[in-house]
């Protein structure tokens, strides 16, 4: 029987532990390969999930602007039928109905922001207030339309409002106060370019002429060319903060 030379066994024995080890290395290289892969598969999954997510809130967002959009519009066109309404109600002197359905549009245009409809809506309802004979409410409503007309700068709002202002000071026996309101309207109008409504010429050549026989035609010229000096915030107060000398109801 041939007996195996040392060296070789010895050899061969390495050669054996070789192997092993580069086959529990491959193993160590398959597992971390496939932990690896899991991580990346992972890391696509939530990034994946992340996505769909944001795409979803990004959708729901949009839909929600839309119906916004969609409800600003319902609103919008629900508060100019009720101003025409209101309009219509104030032609045909059904006060009470359309003092109500002015403060419905309001509502309406208020939440909607501050805008052109919401100046022209408040100067409408000043007017049906002051036809009414309800003054006191007549300064509520132009202290606001001067304010929002303030803010949004808007001087064709401001110029109704003092015009309606001059009636009402007429109105109480103040002709002083409505000249100089007059004055103040008429720098604004021009500067503007902002003409008199040819409905509102009558009525407005109608005031003026009470006021120059009350103050005579040096007083009405006086006080209409001091109103044209008036500074804006000057005018305000002369149109809209002051006492009342009697509270007046619908007659």
């Amino acid at each position: 029987m041939t007996r195996a030379h040392p060296q070789a066994a010895e050899a061969a024995e390495e050669a054996a532990d070789a192997a092993e080890a580069a086959a529990a290395e491959r193993k160590r290289a398959a597992v971390g390969a496939a932990a690896v892969a899991t991580t990346a598969a992972e890391a696509a999954e939530a990034d994946w999930v992340a996505s769909w997510w944001e795409g979803a809130l990004r959708r729901r967002a949009d839909e929600a602007a839309a119906e916004e959009r969609g409800q600003k519009k319902d609103e919008q066109r629900a508060a100019i039928t009720l101003s025409n309404l209101a309009n219509l109600a104030t032609h045909q002197r059904h006060f009470e109905a359309a003092i109500r359905w002015h403060e419905e549009c309001l509502t309406l245009l208020r939440r909607l922001g501050e805008t052109h409809d919401l100046t022209l809506a408040l100067n409408n309802f000043a007017h049906t207030l002051f036809l009414a004979n309800q003054d006191a409410d007549v300064l509520r409503v132009l202290a606001e339309v001067f304010r929002v007309s303030g803010t949004m700068g808007s001087r064709r709002a401001l110029v109704q409002g003092m015009s309606i202002a001059a009636a009402l000071a007429a109105r109480i026996s103040d002709a002083g106060r409505a000249a100089l309101l007059l004055g103040f309207q008429d720098a604004q109008r021009e500067e503007a370019q902002i003409p008199l409504p040819e409905s509102a010429r009558e009525s407005d050549l109608q005031l003026r002429s009470d006021l120059i026989e009350t103050l005579g035609t040096r007083g009405y010229s006086e006080a209409l060319t001091a109103g044209r000096g008036l500074e804006t915030e000057e005018a305000i107060a002369l149109a809209a903060h002051y006492s009342l000398p009697e509270v007046r109801t619908e007659g």
